[in-house]
Order: structure tokens, then C-alpha cells, then sequence
């Protein structure tokens, strides 16, 4: 589940700042108080001036807690200019107690007079690392039309961790690591590429009293060539029309072109009554047999490896993204008074900005996109 999210919100919160003489030495002393500057080309052991920046979030969150715990923070607030660039925040940037401000003192975060900013919560993948597929064995395996196009990627001679496979079943989107490029999702190898396929008959229902899970047959041959044993996993509407559920498949006969799927589905695959007369219907993901369409990729977490049909020449690509962090792109818990302004959040596995149990944050003029779970 992906959302694309902007906001623009105009507030009565003032951001001039005031000189504080028992400010800590770090930072920018103007008639508007202090600043505190984050750059790519910055350093983390300089000032955080507007002349000597600080490189990463985390190190400008020091000085602004520092700041907090001396409740030291001068009359009208502290702001974090962060300039221009993509900042990538693996596990997150989480605002707490330890970084809000109060009533008249606020702290903000902003990007630097309408820079564009982007906290992504993804590893870059570099183009060049991206090879030709040259193992026949896997070459076997894709469709001849995509033997030429397909390019592999060693995750772990990248350091990419945290490969863990899809789960057994799961509803709806999974929070699962997704593919970016040029700031678009790409479309997991499915078959088939659009729409659905549906179930012939259904041979066993299933039971969870009895943990059986169900069993039917297949219309088409395209299973017959689908590696179970790397997994395969479908998507479909096994009973109710509003109860979308993806399971494994555990087992392929194909003599009787028969599909035992890996876990039980809730309610039993089959229609749910007798007049509903909609055949229940599928798709697979992530099977590489199955990546056969510019724009599709594949995970074999097991191998650490990621295979992908670039939509066109990597060479030309800006931007490369995995999803990584687990937790929200941005979190602002248990604190008030803090406001993020101007900033692209993105490519996280789970929620882009989450606000909770607290008062007086405010979320302006960000764009939000490309997140596993909710925007904001």
C-alpha cells in the first residue's frame, strides 16, 4: 500500500529567534537567536553554523538536546536548517521528550528556504553494481524475453541485511522491503502481469480447527514451471469478495495440476454462498519465472539476491531506492512544540510520519510518498 501525500499547512507559529548570551557555543548567534545547519558536504565534528553545517540529522538532534536538557532554549525556539540533498535514515528519525519545545520557545526543523530535502528511509543502490544474469541455471528459469534485460544484484556484497522472506499469509500490503526507481514503486514479478486468473475447482476447503490448509485446481500450464521450493506466494479473494488474503504456496502437483497453498486461508477457499457466483480468483508474486515485463523485479532473500528489469538503462537513473526502515520514516512521540516543514519523506517500510501523545507539532508543507505503510 502506497501513499502519495502533500500538504501544505500555514501556521501562527512564530519562528524569529532572539539572542541567548548562555547558549552553547555551537550553531549560528544571530540577532534571531541560534540556528543549527545540517548539509551533505557538512561534518559532524564542526559547529553546525551556517558556514561550518553539521552532516547527518542525528548529530543536529545532539545540539538541540543539549539545548532542551540545559533548558537552555532561547525565546522564540531553535531552528534546523537542512539543506539541500538526500538524507538516508535507515532506522528512522525519532523526536521524543528530549527534543520537543514549549510555548514560546518551539523548535523546528526545516528545509533550508524551499530546497528540496528528501529523508529517505531506503539504501541507495548504485547502477553499476547491477550485473548481467550469467548463471544458466537461473537463465533457464526466465522467460526468454527477459534473459537479456534481467540484471542481478548481490545484496550482500552491498551489506543489505534484514532479507527476511514475505510472510506465510498475510492481508493486504506487507511491510515488506520495496523497490524505487527514479522515485516510481516497481511492480514485484506477478503473474499474471495484469488483473487475475481463477480457480477451476476447489478440491479441500480447508480447516482451521483441523490447521489443513486448502487445496484446488489450476485453469492454465504457467505453474508447472514456477521453483516452489524458492517460493511462490498468491494473492486472491479465496472466499468473500471484501477478504483479500496472500498465502504460500506449499506444494504443486502438476499431474493434477493441483495447488496446496502453505497456510490456511479464514474462511475456507470456495465461494461463500451459493449465489455468489464470482469465481474466486489469484494472482503469484514474487516468482521468477514470472519476471518478464520491464519494471518487475525479484527477491531471493535466501541468496541475498535481487533481480530487476529496468524500465529503461540504469546508466540513466538518478535514484535507486530499497526500502529498509522498519519503523516510521519520521516519529515525533511524547513531545509538543515541534515542527518539520518542507521536506520529501519516502521510502520507508512502514509509516512516513507518525505524531502521537503530544501537543501543539505541527507537519507543513511536506510531501510524503512511497511508504509501506500510511503516509502520515
Amino acid at each position: 500500500m502506497r501513499y502519495a501525500l502533500s500538504i501544505l499547512l500555514l501556521a501562527l507559529c512564530p519562528t524569529v529567534l532572539v539572542g541567548w548570551p548562555g547558549l552553547p557555543s555551537r550553531g549560528s548567534k544571530t540577532k534571531a537567536g541560534v540556528e543549527y545547519y545540517v548539509a551533505p558536504n557538512g561534518n559532524d565534528r564542526d559547529t553546525g553554523d551556517r558556514h561550518l553545517p553539521f552532516r547527518t540529522l542525528g548529530k543536529a538532534q545532539e545540539a538541540v538536546r543539549s539545548l532542551v536538557t540545559a533548558n537552555a532554549l532561547p525565546k522564540g525556539g531553535v531552528t534546523v536548517f537542512v539543506r539541500k540533498g538526500t538524507y538516508h535514515l535507515a532506522a528512522g528519525l525519532l523526536l521524543d521528550a528530549r527534543d520537543g519545545g514549549k510555548r514560546g520557545t518551539p523548535v523546528t526543523w526545516q528545509a533550508f528556504k524551499n530546497e528540496t530535502v528528501r529523508l529517505v528511509g531506503g539504501r541507495q543502490l548504485p547502477a553499476k553494481a547491477f550485473r548481467k544474469v550469467q548463471d544458466e541455471a537461473l537463465l533457464s528459469r526466465l522467460a526468454p524475453e527477459a534473459r537479456r534485460s534481467v540484471r542481478c544484484l548481490d545484496l550482500a556484497a552491498l551489506g543489505v541485511e534484514d532479507l527476511k522472506e514475505l510472510p506465510v499469509k498475510f492481508r493486504g500490503a506487507c511491510r515488506a522491503m520495496e523497490l524505487f526507481y527514479d522515485d516510481q514503486p516497481m511492480q514485484l514479478a506477478r503473474w499474471p502481469n495484469e488483473g487475475w486468473v481463477t480457480i477451476k475447482e476447489v478440491i479441500e476447503r480447508g480447516s482451521r480447527e483441523e490447521k489443513r490448509p486448502g487445496t484446488f485446481v489450476y485453469n492454465e500450464d504457467r505453474a508447472a514451471s514456477w521453483d516452489v521450493a524458492k517460493g511462490v506466494w498468491l494473492q486472491g479473494y479465496w472466499c468473500h469478495d471484501w477478504y483479500d488474503e496472500t498465502i504460500k504456496v506449499g506444494k504443486i502437483d502438476t499431474t493434477t495440476k493441483q495447488i496446496t497453498l502453505a497456510a490456511v486461508h479464514n474462511y475456507g477457499i470456495g465461494a461463500s454462498h451459493t449465489w455468489n457466483k464470482v469465481p474466486r480468483r489469484y494472482y503469484a508474486m514474487n516468482v521468477l519465472e514470472e519476471l518478464d515485463a520491464p519494471g518487475e523485479w525479484y527477491l531471493d532473500a535466501k541468496a541475498a539476491k535481487l533481480y530487476f528489469w529496468p524500465p529503461k538503462r540504469l546508466s540513466g537513473s538518478r535514484n535507486i531506492v530499497l526500502s529498509m526502515a522498519t519503523e516510521p520514516v519520521v516519529a515525533v512521540r511524547d513531545t509538543q512544540f515541534v515542527t518539520l516543514q518542507g521536506f520529501t519523506v519516502e521510502a520507508g517500510r512502514a509509516d512516513g510520519i507518525v505524531v502521537a501523545n503530544g501537543n501543539d507539532n505541527l507537519i507543513a508543507s511536506c510531501t510524503v510518498r512511497n511508504t509501506g505503510g500510511k503516509g502520515i
